[in-house]
C-alpha cells in the first residue's frame, strides 16, 4: 500500500487500478458530434397574424388605455393605464397570455387568449400601479383592451 493510499484511507486489495497520477484517459474529441437521433430542424419564423385595423376595440393613445371607468388602486383614482413592454422575468412568471392553433397550411388558425396571464400582466406592467384586487374588479371591455395591448408584445400583426 502506498503511503498516499493509507493516507487518504484507502486500500489497496491488488486490484491491479494503477494509482490516480499514472491512469490515462482516452482523447476526447476535439468537435462534438453532430447529433443523429432527434435532432430538431431549423424552423421557418412564425407567421404573422393579419388582423384588420379596428379588429381590437382598445382605445390605445400613444400606449396610454383608457379604461370605461375609474377604478381605486392604492388609494388613487385610475382611468388611464401605460403597459411597458415586459421582461424576461414577467414571461418566466406568467408564461405567455396567447395560445396559437396553426392550421394545416401553417398559418395561426386560432388565438386562445388565457385571460388570468392577462390579468397577471396588466398589474405587473401597469403603470401607476395596479393591484391584482383592481385587475380583478374590472369590467371585460377595459381587460378586452389591456389584452389587446399585451399582445402586440407577443404576436406581430400585419
Amino acid at each position: 500500500m502506498s503511503s498516499t493510499t493509507r493516507h487518504l484511507g484507502g486500500h489497496d486489495y491488488g486490484t491491479g487500478i494503477p494509482p490516480i497520477d499514472q491512469r490515462t484517459a482516452p482523447p476526447r474529441p476535439s468537435v462534438r458530434p453532430a447529433p443523429t437521433r432527434g435532432a430538431m430542424e431549423a424552423a421557418e419564423p412564425f407567421p404573422a397574424i393579419a388582423a384588420t385595423p379596428g379588429e381590437f376595440s382598445a382605445d390605445v393613445d400613444d400606449g396610454a388605455i383608457a379604461l370605461s371607468r375609474t377604478y381605486r388602486a392604492y388609494d388613487t383614482e385610475v382611468s388611464r393605464i401605460k403597459l411597458r413592454r415586459p421582461l424576461a422575468r414577467d414571461i418566466k412568471q406568467h408564461g405567455n397570455p396567447l395560445k396559437l392553433t396553426t392550421g394545416p397550411d401553417g398559418r395561426v388558425a386560432e388565438i386562445e387568449v388565457r385571460w388570468d396571464a392577462v390579468a397577471a400582466y396588466v398589474s405587473a406592467l401597469a403603470s401607476p400601479p395596479l393591484p391584482p384586487s383592481t385587475v380583478d374588479e374590472f369590467e371585460f371591455i377595459d381587460l378586452d383592451a389591456c389584452a389587446a395591448v399585451i399582445a402586440r408584445f407577443f404576436v406581430t400583426f400585419r
